[in-house]
């Protein structure tokens, strides 16, 4: 039984990829069910899946809950090791505070992954910092990460070009940017099947939509 909810979970992955968000909600939430009730090890895992999913789907404060339930249940699994939760599930954590216009929190969610991470490199920590620097209007924050970051960044490629494009879509619309440089942006994210992003950012690299303050 416990592999068979696991592989729900495994196949509302494949689902959530293939953007099938509908079915890949379900199977989630048939597998959270019955590991919930089995007390099953890998269940805040399943709980991460179903975050992603309803992040996806814009219920914000749904995948908060999720993405909290998460984070708790690693915590009390992990607290005779004295090791930390996943640092994936704070950045998100910082995420989705961010999008809920939650800016501390969002802010104490990235410095607790800083902490886990022991301030390492990593390109969805950076993408979020970059985005909450520039809703928050803090400029020379935004401009101080892209000076430590920058090599590291401009290096990423293949499915973690999206980081990358979401830190220069923040400069160019912080004015730290000139509109030249989103059109190769624009060109990764479709090399890697990034459909939407692309969509969203292709007003920016044809002029039709100006670089705005934060909102």
């Amino acid at each position: 039984e416990t592999e068979r909810w696991r592989l729900c979970r495994s196949c509302a992955n494949v689902l959530t990829d293939l953007g099938y968000l509908g079915a890949a909600h379900a199977l989630a939430d048939i597998a959270l069910k019955a590991q919930e009730n089995a007390d099953e090890p890998e269940l805040f895992k399943t709980y991460g899946r179903l975050a992603e999913i309803l992040l996806r789907q814009g219920r914000y404060q749904e995948a908060k809950t999720a993405y909290d339930a998460s984070w708790q249940i690693q915590r009390k699994q992990l607290s005779d090791q004295n090791t930390s939760p996943n640092a994936q599930t704070a950045i998100y954590l910082g995420h989705v505070n961010l999008l809920l216009n939650d800016y501390q929190a969002a802010e104490e969610w990235y410095l607790e992954a800083e902490i886990i991470t022991d301030k390492r490199f990593n390109p969805y920590l950076s993408m979020g910092k970059a985005a909450l620097y520039y809703r928050a209007g803090q400029r020379e924050e935004l401009d101080r990460l892209w000076r430590q970051e920058q090599e590291a960044l401009i290096a990423l490629h293949g499915e973690k070009v999206l980081p990358k494009a979401v830190f220069i879509l923040a400069r160019f619309l912080s004015g730290q940017l000139e509109r030249a440089h989103l059109a190769a942006v624009l060109e990764s994210l479709q090399a890697e099947n990034y459909w939407l992003e692309a969509r969203f950012i292709l007003p920016y690299v044809f002029g039709t939509t100006a670089a705005a303050g934060p909102t």
